[in-house]
Formats: structure tokens, C-alpha cells, sequence
């Protein structure tokens, strides 16, 4: 009869003092070392993190003051003028007309003169609302339950 092949037999890595005592190590495991790795791998993550945060933080402030530095465009500078100029000056829109600009000042100023005079050029008192009519029987839209009626002829002139 030929013997049946062992575990220590077929697994080339345990050696025959372990086989015997079932194939596998029953060493504890190294636990100052493994806290170690933990601890060590931990703390390399954590000065990535701030790493990153660091070199962000400083790249966004960069940014900023480079754009802050920058000159103002002559586009934007000649806008505002124009925009000054619409606010703060008198001038002409149709001088045929006898149209003028005011300032805005000068124009805020006379529209409180006119409102505490009474003498505003829209109305200023709400405007009532109106009533709705119930719809006529018939008619699209109307409650149910109605005859449909059909519409009035209308009169051509």
C-alpha cells in the first residue's frame, strides 16, 4: 500500500517542524513593529494632507495678488467714464426737444421737492384691482353642469 501524501508533503513553504504542529505559524505576531508601520503610515498621510493644504493655500494667495496687481483695463476704464458721465453731468439727449440730462443728485433732489409738493408727474396711489366676471354658461372654461349655449352672432359693419 502506498502512503497517503501529507500537507508537508505538498506545501514546499512550511517546514516539518511546523507540519506537525498543524501548517501553520502559531508565533504571535510582532505587534510593536505592526504599531510601528501603523503609526508611521498614519503620520506620512497626515503631513501629505497638510502638505497639499500648504502648497494650495499659498497657490491661491499667488493667484490673488497677481490679479489684484494687474492693470485695469482701458475698456473698463473708459465704461466707467462714460457711466460718470450719464450720473454726474448735465447734458443734452434731444436738444431740439429741450430734453436734458440731469445729474443724479440734482435729479433725486427734485423729485423729493415735487413728491413733498404733491406735484408728481405719475400716479403714485395704487391702482384698484379689478373684479373678474363669473364666466357666461357656454362659454369654454365655465363651470360644468352649464348648456352649451352657442355664441352670439357678431354684427359686421
Amino acid at each position: 500500500m502506498e502512503k497517503p501524501e501529507t500537507k508537508e508533503h505538498l506545501d514546499p513553504h512550511v517546514g516539518h517542524a511546523h507540519a506537525a504542529e498543524g501548517g501553520y505559524d502559531r508565533a504571535e505576531p510582532n505587534t510593536p513593529i505592526i504599531g510601528f508601520i501603523g503609526g508611521a503610515i498614519v503620520l506620512i498621510v497626515i503631513i501629505v494632507i497638510l502638505g497639499i493644504h500648504f502648497v494650495y493655500q499659498r497657490s491661491l494667495q499667488d493667484q490673488v495678488a497677481q490679479k489684484q496687481e494687474l492693470p485695469v483695463a482701458s475698456d473698463l476704464l473708459e465704461l466707467r467714464a462714460k457711466e460718470d458721465a450719464a450720473l454726474y453731468q448735465y447734458r443734452y439727449i434731444d436738444r431740439a426737444a429741450g430734453v436734458v440730462g440731469l445729474p443724479i443728485e440734482r435729479a433725486m433732489d427734485l423729485l423729493v421737492k415735487e413728491a413733498a409738493e404733491g406735484r408728481l408727474k405719475y400716479p403714485t396711489q395704487p391702482a384698484p384691482v379689478k373684479k373678474v366676471d363669473p364666466l357666461a354658461p357656454g362659454t369654454p372654461g365655465a363651470p360644468q353642469g352649464t348648456t352649451n349655449a352657442a355664441p352670439a352672432a357678431s354684427k359686421a359693419d
